[in-house]
């Protein structure tokens, strides 16, 4: 494929690829910085929207907008006063003054910036770094989650580098884990799933098996990441898909991860950075 970055075009919104050796993906900055495609020798990883969406509708509920791609969940997901799955998801981000590469959005439910910078390394992998800067006087406390979507089949695998992750959806209590498991093994068909690690588990990262391909998703922060995941198998995605989150709080709720200590903080008018590595590996099955 042509290697470089360019301006180009997805389902009417102004985007950004980016190519280089077996992998290409595509920004779409209007979309809330939406990671819209990643593509890994010519096969779609993403899930992609479903045919007929009405794009000018209003993007308020996460799961009745278009519901495709790599979303960022910020400054929480669910949590009373805040908006559905957070705020940028749903905003206009624009490039940054200061960083080369990254696009970002001025927040209004807290005094904060969010930016993202998006580049692919050796054509075998992604590398984002995050940044999240304090725009107020007192210390800022928030949730944040990667939110990939990734297409799947039955036969792919969720693999758990660290201590397993626990059902905390659909069957309270249950001793359901993930350490190695098939996604059919995760949720019958039309039932979605989802799990975390145990408070104080230290997971280091998360892999999903596809026939051609092993993705694994791997952070660098210097506060303490829990991983969540998510399985769908058309319950509200039209498509299996897993999404694998590396998270700063514990669960959804930002109010949660407070009581928790799980919550990110960032020091007054100080910047808070980090960084996810996606690394692709090919598989003959």
């Amino acid at each position: 494929m042509p290697e470089g970055t360019a301006d180009s075009t997805w389902r009417g919104h102004g985007s950004v690829r980016t190519a280089s050796g077996d992998l290409s993906i595509e920004l779409v900055p209007t979309l809330g910085g939406k990671i819209a495609s990643i593509i890994w020798r010519g096969h779609e990883l993403l899930l992609q929207p479903r045919d007929g969406l009405d794009w000018s509708r209003p993007r308020v509920d996460y799961e009745t907008a278009e519901l495709c791609g790599w979303d960022e969940m910020f400054p929480t997901i669910i949590g009373a006063g805040m908006p559905d799955h957070g705020e940028v998801w749903s905003r206009h981000w624009v490039p940054s003054q200061d960083v080369v590469g990254e696009y970002g959005v001025e927040c209004t439910t807290v005094p904060a910036y969010f930016g993202r910078s998006v580049r692919v390394v050796d054509g075998s992998a992604l590398r984002l770094d995050y940044r999240v800067i304090n725009r107020s006087t007192t210390p800022l406390e928030f949730l944040w989650a990667a939110h990939p979507q990734f297409v799947v089949v039955d036969d792919d695998r969720v693999v758990v580098h660290g201590p397993p992750l626990h059902l905390v959806t659909e069957h309270p209590g249950s001793e359901l884990v993930v350490v190695r498991s098939a996604v059919r093994e995760l949720a019958a068909p039309g039932r979605a799933g989802k799990w975390w690690n145990a408070l104080d588990d230290r997971v280091t990262g998360v892999s999903v098996e596809r026939a051609d391909v092993r993705l694994t998703l791997l952070l660098e922060a210097d506060c303490d990441a829990q991983w969540g995941l998510w399985v769908d198998r058309g319950a509200i995605a039209p498509r299996d898909v897993v999404s694998v989150q590396p998270a700063f709080g514990w669960h959804d709720d930002l109010a949660r991860a407070r009581q928790t200590s799980t919550a990110a903080v960032v020091r007054p008018g100080a910047t808070l950075s980090w960084s996810l590595a996606l690394q692709f590996e090919p598989r003959s099955g």
